[in-house]
Parts: structure tokens; sequence; C-alpha cells
């Protein structure tokens, strides 16, 4: 699997169809590796005319490790958030944003179809927040692609859905 160099860190990826068509970068949720996108899904958008990025966010996979870093106690950063404190982390979701740009800059993609699951359509919004000018459109999606036991049943559901997306440039779907 190609790895590439961006924000300070290694990120894993794996690229789906014709480098030459509109590129769609997804972003999986906390603690997912790439490879829970279902084949079929990834292999029909490729199919339907995109250029398919999939990779590992920071600490999770093949994508590099922070070192030294402790396991966040989510529920303790929750209180302290919503009680106006600053917890401290080694690192937050606007890094995860600027890895996703580092990564579309390392593969000399200026703008892209950003697809996010979970936690990685929390790193898709701040994308599109703060670096409209890199994001075509913004996907979020939060029920489809839940780990096992239930991963084969929604990946054909996943399937269903989008199995009458047009391919791109007859229409848009919304």
């Amino acid at each position: 699997m190609p790895s590439v160099k961006a924000n300070n860190i290694t990120i894993e990826y794996e690229e789906h169809g014709d480098r030459h068509n509109p590129v769609m970068v997804m972003i999986m949720g906390l603690g997912s590796q790439l490879i829970l996108w279902p084949e079929e899904f990834i292999r029909g958008l490729a199919e339907r005319g995109f250029r398919v990025i999939c990779f590992d966010n920071r600490d999770v996979g093949l994508s590099a490790k922070i070192e030294g870093a402790k396991k966040p106690n989510i529920p303790r950063i929750f209180l302290l958030t919503r009680m106006g404190l600053k917890p401290r982390v080694p690192y937050t979701l606007d890094d995860m944003a600027l890895d996703t740009v580092g990564l579309m800059d390392a593969l000399g993609i200026e703008r892209a179809h950003v697809v996010g699951i979970s936690m990685g359509g929390m790193i898709a919004q701040i994308l599109g927040a703060k670096h409209k000018q890199r994001v075509k459109s913004l996907t979020f999606n939060g029920y489809l692609f839940r780990q096992p036991p239930h991963a084969g049943s929604q990946a054909r559901c996943a399937a269903k859905v989008y199995a009458g997306a047009p391919k791109h440039g007859q229409r848009r779907m919304v």
C-alpha cells in the first residue's frame, strides 16, 4: 500500500479509478481503517467515473502512530469541553483535517468531493469550513458503515443506495 508524508506524518492510502477522473476523498471514522470501506462500494464509485482516495487517519491502521500519546479519555474530554475548558490532547480534528489537505497536496489534488463517515464526517465539515477552496462537495454519513457484525448487510444496503447513482457529468445526486 502506498504512503505519503503529509502534515509531518506518514499517511497510508489506496487509490481506485482513473487518475484523470474527478477525485473523491473518503474519510473513515474513529479508530477505523480504510479497509472498512466496502470494496463493492469503492469499486462502484470508481466505475461511475471517480478517482477514489481512501486513507488511514493518524493513529489508525498503517498510518503514523503518535509516539508517547496516551489514549484519550473521551468522556473526560467531552465533560471538560462542555464546561468550557480546553482539554489537553495530542492532536485535534483540525489537525486531522490538515492531514487530509496534506494528503491531497502530496497527491497533486487541488479540489475533491469529500465523504466522511462518523468522525470522518466531522473532519470533512472542518475541511468545508476552513479549507472550502479544496472541497467540491461534502457528504456526511454516520449510520451505514458500522463495524461488524452488521458490516455485510450494511454494505449491501449502501450498494443498493448507490447502484442508481449517475456517472459524473450527467446529473448530480443530492
